[in-house]
């Protein structure tokens, strides 16, 4: 995963990676358009997903040699689309197309579930083009979520309240982040240990 070459020479580029474990002990992986601003290389995408589902799968294997994931369902990866940032440029059904072939066909049963949160109108077009050539396994496997009380709900009762409160958090910073303009190092610890740390979920961190 840390060799995917559009993040290795940006760490700006790609917003993807692996944040913790949820309550059923899926790998949580977790993208955000507005923190990624070269995200519109199809290819580099597509490496970036292949190796960071190659890593979570090593991951799972190290924890079944510890006695933990001992469940097929548990063996399944949870991806939470976060759609601040969204925009026209993002509708291109290449990249979806792409992405989607990928999992079906190299990680058909890794997939747990999709979760898209506040996914914008303007996404009606593309996923009208990409649930086409989702099969209804891979199909059902994608919930969208919007609203803050049943953003919180619906997560917390799917994931657990861990992973609930570092996706909340994660997402406020990041808006925060956007409306300033910035980027956030999320790979860098919070000077102080109180606040939200961008790394991953308390438990994973410090794992």
């Amino acid at each position: 995963f840390w060799q995917s070459p559009k993040p290795l020479n940006n760490p700006h580029a790609i917003n993807f990676r692996c944040v913790g474990l949820d309550k059923n002990e899926h790998p949580v992986l977790y993208s955000c358009f507005a923190q990624a601003h070269d995200r519109y290389d199809v290819d580099a995408s597509a490496t970036h997903t292949l190796l960071l589902t190659e890593a979570c799968m090593e991951l799972i294997m190290k924890r079944r040699n510890h006695g933990l994931n001992e469940t097929a369902e548990s063996r399944q990866l949870v991806w939470i689309v976060d759609f601040a940032g969204f925009g026209l440029r993002d509708n291109n059904p290449k990249m979806g197309l792409k992405i989607a072939k990928l999992l079906m066909m190299h990680f058909p049963e890794t997939l747990n579930l999709v979760v898209c949160v506040n996914a914008p109108r303007i996404f009606n077009l593309f996923w009208s083009v990409l649930k086409t050539i989702f099969d209804d396994k891979l199909r059902s496997k994608v919930l969208f979520i919007s609203g803050n009380t049943s953003l919180k709900d619906g997560l917390e009762n799917r994931f657990g309240t861990e992973a609930t409160e570092w996706i909340l958090s994660e997402m406020e910073d990041n808006e925060l982040k956007r409306e300033a303009s910035e980027y956030k190092k999320y790979w860098i610890a919070p000077k102080n240990e109180l606040d939200h740390n961008p790394r991953g979920f308390p438990s994973y961190v410090s794992s």
